[in-house]
């Protein structure tokens, strides 16, 4: 029997097993979630699921608005003579764990420790390095966490304190770094909880009785690991799944003209990365070299529109420019320097997955049309792909970048020096100098010219090739047209029933 025929039974018993309770909304995973840990979450998939069970003191809507959740006051602290820039939030007198006990300023303060502490493994602390003495905190320069910029007042005061000014830290506090938590606890305080007697294979979601705002959809949601592509085709055919979040891309075309896809705007990049840690990736004319030879516009035609031009790093809703310029032209070395220098056994390492392999595809045939080099494709499922990625056992990549706050310093942090999702290894102290400037400056002329700045750095060194800017594209059942998809790819479902 086919594998996926047998994943395709599986799910349809569950449903039947689980007749007598409310139907699930069902919604896909299309690979198991790398940790379901706030403090060591890092990735989309992860995300998606926790961002409906925890809630920090602001949170996105549906549209990618920044708006109070647990929080009931936000506010700037006055600034006197010799005070430092902040912000005072204050925590609804409502907000209760799913176990009835009240959230305090304290599991905040919890949160934020664990999260900067150097032995937690965090891999999106660095969004908290705004805050005064947080970076000297989690690099071990300080050892007294009552130096960092972070106090409760109380059970119900949060305050912060800056060296500069931050305009974008609410987006901070909406990010699951900021999320409240307790010591050995398994409690939540979103819409929804995990429920306790999910099969293998399957995250089930329950209504949070405790959530003190306006329930945000149906009573129940399963999300299931369906990573092959005719599995999950067959399970939305046949009602087994609500929500295809990877759409196969030869399908793509046939489920629009059915009116199953619907498509959102997603702040996230698509690139082809080089690990400088290795000898042959630091030749910044290497990189160019390949630069050069991947068309990204045959590559975003195989998308079948399901992407945006990548002209640099930075989406255009983030600041990046919206009209491409030419492409590089290939550097003047030519064949005999660069193909003399390249490793026996170049790869290109990448998750596996129907997209990934047509594109990987598509840039071995451009490296051999341009070089004449014959690249060797490496692909893995996604948790082997992430933890190849960490060792740095791969010199040439295929990764995606979403930065979980919508601001363009986000974005643009994954290429910081000090970066632990930096997998490229490129140092760069102007470009380190330049993050610095776009994390204290308002909004305006100055803090763009400096965001263009950063990303033109990123092209003139040639870090990494953007090869597009995602969408989410999604197929839906008839149930799910009411769903809504944020820039930040999470999932809203106050239209579902």
């Amino acid at each position: 029997m086919h594998r996926w025929i047998r994943i395709l039974l599986l799910c349809v018993c569950s449903v039947s097993a689980r007749a007598e309770s409310p139907r699930p909304f069902t919604v896909q995973l299309t690979a198991e979630p790398a940790s379901l840990d706030p403090s060591l979450v890092e990735d989309g998939l992860s995300l998606r699921v926790l961002n409906l069970v925890l809630r920090g003191l602001t949170a996105y809507d549906g549209e990618g608005r920044v708006q109070l959740a647990l929080a009931e006051e936000l506010e700037p602290l006055p600034r006197g003579k010799n005070k430092s820039p902040g912000l005072r939030a204050v925590i609804r007198k409502d907000a209760l764990w799913s176990d009835g006990t009240r959230i305090t300023a304290a599991d905040f303060m919890y949160a934020f420790k664990r999260g900067l502490d150097p032995d937690t493994a965090s891999r999106l602390a660095d969004l908290l390095f705004v805050i005064r003495g947080a970076r000297d905190y989690k690099t071990g320069k300080l050892s007294d966490f009552a130096a960092v910029g972070i106090k409760a007042i109380g059970d119900r005061e949060l305050r912060f304190e800056f060296d500069e000014p931050c305009g974008y830290f609410p987006h901070v506090l909406a990010s699951i770094i900021a999320v409240p938590q307790r010591p050995g606890a398994k409690s939540y305080n979103g819409p929804y909880v995990f429920e306790k007697d999910s099969p293998a294979g399957v995250i089930g979601l329950s209504r949070n009785p405790r959530w003190p705002l306006p329930p945000v959809g149906p009573d129940r949601v399963e999300f299931r690991l369906v990573a092959e592509d005719a599995p999950s085709l067959a399970l939305l055919q046949s009602g087994g799944l609500d929500v295809l979040l990877r759409v196969p891309t030869l399908e793509l075309r046939r489920l629009r003209e059915q009116g199953k896809i619907a498509e959102f705007p997603l702040r996230a990049t698509y690139y082809l990365g080089f690990n400088q840690r290795r000898l042959f990736w630091r030749d910044k004319q290497a990189r160019r070299a390949v630069v050069s030879a991947v068309s990204r516009a045959d590559i975003l035609e195989l998308q079948q529109g399901d992407g945006e031009q990548a002209c640099s790093w930075l989406p255009s809703a983030l600041g990046g420019p919206r009209v491409c310029p030419p492409p590089p032209r290939p550097p003047g070395m030519r064949s005999t320097l660069f193909v003399a220098a390249v490793p026996e056994d170049l790869a290109l390492a990448f998750d596996g997955g129907s997209r990934n392999q047509l594109i990987a595809e598509k840039i071995q045939v451009d490296l051999k049309k341009a070089w004449g080099i014959d690249a060797t494709l490496k692909a893995r499922d996604w948790k082997s792909h992430l933890q190849a990625l960490y060792r740095g056992d791969v010199g040439m990549f295929r990764f995606g970048w979403l930065s979980v706050i919508l601001d363009a310093y986000a974005h643009l942090s994954l290429f910081r020096s000090d970066s632990p999702n930096n997998h490229t290894g490129w140092k760069n102290q102007e470009y380190d100098a330049l993050l610095d400037k776009i994390a204290t400056k308002p909004e305006g002329p100055v803090r763009q010219r400096l965001i263009e700045r950063a990303a033109a750095l990123i092209d003139e060194e040639a870090v990494a090739l953007p090869l597009f800017h995602y969408k989410m594209t999604v197929a839906l059942s008839p149930r799910a047209k009411g769903l809504r998809v944020n820039p930040l790819g999470l999932l809203d479902l106050s239209g579902v029933k």
